[in-house]
């Protein structure tokens, strides 16, 4: 037993007893039918859960390094510890967007492992749940994750650190803690925008609709805050296009697809043209919106590319935190 060594370093402790082992077969001390110490004797050394000894025997047995044997305890079956990437990716739900970012994402890792995607929803039971069930299965973890204090403390303090990779949703704690690939909300959209000023500047107002309160729509809504700021434009927000007058002269900048549709009805109703009376602009490209009302403008990151650079991320085990950078789609509605 004296190859593990069991630490308060912030590494989970079932993972230090699952690298040790590792390592002793990676070094040679531990061969080929070698007895491992029983659950009880782990946990007594140790002092260590039930729990935490089982969760490190069973991710050795599902990679097929150890074998158990009722009566007789746990051995060492395989000397051939290289394993192929096995991915838990938890995204908070589905768009068509996302589907562009898993297919890219899985055609990257194809060839090098599995990927295994899950959906928490936005709720916190949900994605602990998840979290706490996927421990020990897989080489790596991919999140999207929900920005709260107890659920960053819940997730550091439940995966191996080495082994989390964050995308595009997180906290800038976690962004300080682990390699990401992430949009830069605030600032893509400002820069976006001034980009095209000539385009904009024909509008007199920035109507953000939205009535979403999560961090990211938040960040966005900053970065439009401060780009009407900065070129003397009226803004303002709201919540319901249904309960607002639409004005001549307004730019509407839109997350929801469901607020797109009602906003391009309201426009027929009252006979405004799209584009010449009152401009458009949606977050997050999709292929609908290529054609919908003659093309909609939006704003949007490239799903593919960040898929890509997140495998990549895994692949070779690196560190760095990358932001993949929005670009403006201009069409007919502005």
């Amino acid at each position: 037993m004296d190859f593990i060594n069991i630490r308060n370093n912030g590494t989970p402790k079932y993972q230090q007893l699952v690298d040790a082992i590792l390592e002793g077969v990676e070094n040679g001390s531990l061969k080929v039918n070698d007895k491992l110490p029983s659950l009880n004797a782990l946990m007594k050394k140790f002092n260590l859960s039930q729990d935490t000894v089982l969760n490190a025997y069973n991710h050795l047995k599902s990679r097929g390094v150890i074998s158990s044997s009722v009566g007789k305890g746990y051995f060492i079956l395989n000397d051939n510890i290289i394993e192929k990437h096995k991915l838990f990716v938890l995204f908070d739900n589905f768009t068509l967007y996302k589907e562009n970012l898993y297919n890219s994402l899985n055609q990257e890792i194809k060839e090098e492992g599995t990927v295994d995607l899950f959906f928490h929803h936005n709720n916190a039971s949900l994605y602990k749940k998840l979290i706490s069930d996927a421990v020990g299965n897989y080489t790596s973890y991919i999140i999207m994750s929900i920005e709260d204090p107890n659920l960053d403390k819940f997730l550091i303090e439940s995966l191996p650190p080495k082994s989390v990779y964050l995308l595009d949703l997180a906290s800038d704690k976690l962004k300080k803690k682990y390699p990401f690939v992430a949009q830069n909300f605030e600032k893509d959209v400002f820069k976006c925008l001034n980009s095209n000023i000539n385009l904009i500047k024909k509008y007199s107002r920035i109507r953000f609709l939205n009535s979403s309160e999560r961090p990211h729509i938040l960040r966005i809504k900053k970065g439009l805050k401060s780009f009407s700021k900065n070129k003397n434009l009226k803004f303002n927000a709201i919540a319901d296009i249904t309960k607002s007058k639409i004005l001549k002269g307004d730019l509407y900048f839109v997350i929801n697809d469901r607020d797109l549709i009602k906003l391009i009805d309201k426009c027929k109703e009252e006979k405004l043209s799209i584009g010449q009376d009152i401009g458009i602009i949606s977050y997050n490209e999709t292929e609908l919106k290529k054609v919908i009302h003659n093309g909609i403008t939006t704003v949007s990151t490239d799903f593919k590319l960040m898929g890509k650079s997140i495998a990549q991320l895994v692949l070779t085990k690196s560190r760095n935190r990358i932001y993949n950078e929005a670009s403006l789609h201009i069409r007919d509605s502005i």
